[in-house]
């Protein structure tokens, strides 16, 4: 189990405490809910209560008023929305800005020397801190690294070696002096910012935790450079990596994983330096490159690919953090050891020795022979290394033509190899399964929470409709009515009374769907939770985070806010949309034939309209997830992409992603307006009819029965595009459990124990020897 259980405590936690956030909010809603819905009938009430005493109550004036009431009424409905839509939308724009007005990266303009004009590279009186709080501050650095050579800086752990890389590539704050690196000026397309601004050239960074991409290994390499084939498989060479490549089913063209993850510790590092080996910068900036190699692979390093004078090499200039002081200084050209931050020694290597404090970098065992014989000995360990390297270098040499037609097929018939890691991510089609509703529902609570749901639904709905069919019956001047102010009064209170029993019904039942939603959020979160957490190792190399990171936000907000809430705006609506063509109908039998082709044109059109938009919501999905995953990409690697100055060009994979994510989200919106203007139209259109059945029939139905199939005529508009685009929305949210229950099927390792382990055979012990 590790540390599994304890993680499962600890987001279950978290997830009740939004949870019982999500509760007050449930019953907050419900109560505006009550409000909403329950004004109508009051205001129906005293206006009608009012317009009695002086004037006598006919359907003209009912009805009429009624359908004005009801218009007002959808407005007032869609306040709390716009509101809470308001507050949303404030909330997260605070949230953003907040983000935006933190502090930015010094600019390279203020921290750079303007009169560095022979591209030196170091610092002059120069101090650092990481930000304002930072009790750690690089002070007391004047110091110029050698063109062309071997710089090594050296130092105990904590002392301040990588910090001087990172404040060389723009990571830190200088607070004084000046930094000395090559710059040029480049103007940001992207953000359309006209004005030039500098940034760093000719600079290539290894840090000490090596940053690679969700790519192949040749990507990696690259990073963004143009494809040489015989530099490239000298680079291979150079960094050792021909022998892991050869282990590998695509060679260079398998695929890693995020962060590298199905490389070990030296496999990424030594990338990481082929990707600063091959680049064309002319200043590397290496930190710590032979900590996470072997004795062997690290002198290979440094004697075949830092130390070496070919094309590749020649007239660049290094600079290397690195403990191993004792294997690299005979070599080396210049070097600096840092202490508490500061630097405690600049010079030669032969003058390094004669440091009293040579301790701290690994020195004190050298004898006063000097850097002679340090070199000596390095030679002399690195005879045998440079035999192996030789014998390496015939073998690599002799294997060169090998290891060239190798990486011939390495670099040309590879690409018929699958090294493939991450797999595209399945987006299934067609209509929402079957058990992706049971799933759902019986998280819910199973058929009687449908139930409870569907009786809910049908009782609000036939209240609201029964006082206005209340009201038009009593209106029926067929018979003696009642005329007088009393009886008109205790029409209009049993209206009030049908109407506010409708509205504490529907207020009820959403704290009950409330309920089912929380539960089946509560059960498919930790449902999910245990399942990936349970993945195979396999699994979690080969699914980028962004996919897990897209399931547990914008997957499961759907699941929280929008499945429930939108089955109950379908069946209200649709409830209604039933009784209005049923009593139409029945009232007027010539209009069957105009309900049976407005249902043929809304099924036509609204099977298109849910094809479409299923489909674009599920590419939204799948859009959205690699955007994530770029994101996480580059704030992992933030420091190498400003050493190498490649921003815009990350910038444009933002775009692009962002732009394939946009697109959908456009065609899925665009579909919603092309369905809403054919909806109008229909609907119009059965306005029109049911008015000109009325007038042909005017003798035969009675004022009263007339204003209330006007009445629901007016809203069967409105009720059947809230059908079509509910049910749409609710298939799209749908498609949030049917991503969810992709990843509850997925490879799991064996379960920790089972439910028989502790059960042992009967008569147990049979003997008392041990086996």
């Amino acid at each position: 189990m590790g540390w599994k259980s304890r993680f499962i405590d600890m987001i279950g936690e978290r997830r009740a405490e939004q949870l019982s956030v999500m509760w007050r909010r449930a019953k907050l809603t419900s109560l505006i809910n009550l409000c909403t819905i329950g004004s109508l009938p009051f205001v129906v009430f005293a206006t009608f209560a009012v317009y009695s005493l002086n004037n006598r109550l006919d359907a003209e004036t009912i009805f009429t008023a009624i359908a004005v009431f009801k218009i007002i009424q959808r407005t007032v409905d869609m306040l709390p929305s716009l509101v809470s839509y308001s507050t949303t939308f404030y909330v997260s724009f605070r949230r953003i800005e907040s983000y935006l007005g933190q502090d930015e990266v010094q600019p390279l303009e203020d921290r750079v020397d303007a009169n560095n004009d022979t591209g030196a590279l170091g610092f002059n009186n120069a101090m650092f801190l990481w930000n304002v709080d930072s009790q750690f501050r690089l002070g007391n650095l004047d110091v110029r690294f050698p063109s062309g050579k071997l710089s090594l800086i050296g130092g105990p752990t904590g002392s301040g070696k990588s910090s001087l890389l990172s404040a060389l590539i723009g990571n830190m704050e200088l607070i004084q002096g000046k930094m000395l690196v090559p710059t040029h000026l480049e103007t940001d397309d992207m953000l359309n910012i006209n004005n030039d601004c500098a940034v760093l050239s000719d600079i290539a960074y290894v840090s000490q935790e090596p940053w690679l991409r969700n790519a192949t290994i040749r990507e990696n390499i690259l990073f963004g450079e143009p494809f040489e084939k015989q530099r490239y498989e000298r680079v291979l060479r150079m960094c050792a990596l021909g022998p892991d490549l050869a282990l590998l089913s695509a060679r260079d063209l398998s695929e890693i994983g995020e962060r590298g993850i199905t490389l070990s510790g030296g496999q990424r590092q030594r990338v990481a330096l082929a990707r600063a080996i091959y680049s064309s910068r002319k200043i590397l900036l290496i930190d710590d490159c032979l900590s996470a190699v072997d004795a062997h692979t690290g002198r290979h390093i440094l004697h075949k690919c830092l130390l070496t004078n070919n094309a590749l090499m020649s007239g660049r200039t290094c600079v290397l953090v690195t403990h191993h002081m004792a294997l690299c200084l005979p070599h080396a050209d210049y070097v600096v050891t840092m202490q508490n931050g500061q630097i405690d020694f600049q010079g030669t290597p032969e003058e390094a020795l004669t440091n009293p404090n040579s301790q701290v970098y690994g020195l004190d065992c050298v004898d006063s022979g000097g850097i002679e014989d340090l070199s000596t000995a390095d030679n002399s360990g690195a005879s045998s290394s440079t035999e192996e390297d030789d014998d390496s270098s015939d073998s690599s040499d002799n294997q060169a033509s090998q290891e060239s037609s190798r990486a011939t097929t390495m670099t040309t018939s590879s690409t018929t190899a699958c090294g493939k890691l991450v797999q595209d991510e399945e987006r299934i089609v067609g209509a929402i399964r079957l058990d992706t509703w049971k799933m759902y529902f019986k998280a819910c609570g199973g058929q009687w929470f449908l139930i409870t749901c569907i009786v809910y639904i049908v009782t609000m709905q036939f209240l609201a409709m029964y006082k206005d069919f209340y009201i038009a019956k009593k209106l029926d001047y067929t018979h003696p009515p009642c005329t007088t102010a009393r009886c008109e009064i205790r029409w209009l209170v049993i209206y009030l009374s049908f109407g506010v029993l409708s509205a504490t019904v529907a207020s009820v039942g959403l704290l009950i769907t409330s309920i089912g939603s929380q539960r089946a959020s509560a059960v498919l979160h930790e449902r999910l939770t245990n399942s990936i957490l349970s993945a195979k190792l396999r699994w979690l190399e080969t699914n980028p985070i962004g996919r897990t990171i897209a399931r547990f936000s914008s997957d499961i907000q759907e699941i929280d806010d929008s499945i429930m809430p939108g089955m109950t705006s379908i069946m209200r609506p649709l409830m209604s949309l039933m009784i209005s063509l049923v009593v139409i109908s029945s009232t007027v039998p010539s209009f069957i034939i105009v309900g049976v082709i407005v249902l043929v044109v809304y099924a036509h059109y609204s099977w298109l309209f849910m094809q479409i938009q299923r489909e674009t919501k599920r590419l939204d999905s799948t859009a959205y997830a690699p955007v994530i995953s770029l994101f996480s990409e580059m704030i992992s690697g933030n420091a190498p992409i400003r050493a190498f100055a490649l921003e815009s060009a990350f910038m444009a994979d933002v775009k692009r992603h962002f732009s394939a994510y946009l697109s959908a989200e456009f065609s899925r919106r665009s579909t919603s307006r092309w369905m809403r203007i054919r909806i109008g139209i229909v609907g119009s259109l059965v306005s029109f009819a049911t008015a000109l059945f009325i007038l042909a029939n005017v003798k035969s139905i009675n004022g009263g029965i007339a204003g209330f199939i006007l009445l629901q005529t007016v809203g069967f508009l409105q009720d059947t595009i809230v059908v079509v685009r509910k049910y749409s929305d609710l298939e799209i949210s749908l498609a949030a459990v049917e991503r969810v229950h992709q990843y509850l099927e997925i490879e799991h390792e064996a379960p920790s124990h089972k439910a028989n382990d502790n059960d042992l055979p009967v008569g147990w012990p049979n003997t008392g020897n041990l086996s």
